[in-house]
């Protein structure tokens, strides 16, 4: 900055407006790095015209269009908040890896999490701490419509927090895992991929769009498997071998299969 003579303002302006050439190779790289940015100058609350968190995003960028995959110039906050959850998805084939959960409201409480980070302590973090700080605010708040937006918090906190618990429907489960290594609460294996993962949240409505995945029955069959371990690939004393996925399974079930 001091080499360039420019303030704290102007410089995150000008990375943002011209430091995103040569990653137009791969779309998805463009789309990372234009998020990356994008977030790091909302930290940066000094900065006029440049994303601040909570609040509007001023800055008309005319690289937006290279950038945000836009067809116009779009604020970045905008984009941020509206185009780019489904952008992510249609680039990486609806498996995205960051996630836009959100209350329903334009103007109400959403966070763009990083699914591989979101472990059990990071989702209760963000139930208890983040949107709790949210849902206090809303319910201290004089301005209008807080109570619609206290409602849809709160709404939001009491989903996260079945999916903290993972009762059927909000359960995780993965088929080629036996009974007693289903994941009991939210306790992911990114190993197991999004599709298993992610479908607690769509079953809670709680993403900003859900992304195009369906827990249809795989082609294909599967080897004999133990009825004890794999008790979805069996009807009744007949093992079928279908890879179905649409199955939940309480975490009674899990646990009595850990004994």
């Amino acid at each position: 900055m001091a080499e360039e003579r420019l303030d704290e303002a102007a410089a995150v302006a000008a990375v943002i407006r011209d430091n995103l050439f040569g990653l137009e190779i791969d779309p998805r790289c463009t789309q990372i790095a234009a998020f990356n940015l994008a977030l790091a100058a909302s930290r940066r609350r000094a900065a006029p015209g440049i994303p601040v968190a909570g609040g509007t995003f001023r800055e008309r960028h005319g690289a937006s269009r290279r950038w945000c995959g836009a067809s116009s110039p779009r604020r970045t906050g905008g984009w941020l908040r509206n185009q780019f959850f489904e952008q992510h998805c249609k680039l990486l084939h609806n498996r995205p890896f960051i996630w836009h959960i959100w209350d329903g409201r334009k103007d109400g409480f959403a966070a763009l999490v990083n699914y591989h980070r979101l472990d059990d302590k990071a989702l209760e973090n963000l139930t208890y701490a983040y949107l709790g700080d949210w849902i206090t605010a809303q319910g201290k708040s004089n301005i209008a419509g807080a109570d619609s937006r206290l409602g849809a918090a709160q709404e939001l906190q009491a989903k996260l927090k079945l999916i903290l618990a993972g009762e059927p429907p909000y359960d995780i489960f993965v088929r080629w895992k036996p009974l007693r290594a289903q994941p009991i609460g939210w306790h992911p294996d990114l190993n197991d991929g999004v599709r298993m993962n992610i479908r607690p949240f769509m079953e809670a409505g709680i993403l900003r769009k859900n992304p195009n995945i369906k827990w249809t029955k795989d082609r294909g069959k599967e080897p004999t498997r133990d009825k004890a371990d794999f008790p979805w690939f069996w009807k009744g004393n007949t093992f079928t071998g279908d890879r179905v996925n649409d199955v939940n399974l309480s975490s009674a079930e899990k646990q009595a299969a850990r004994q």
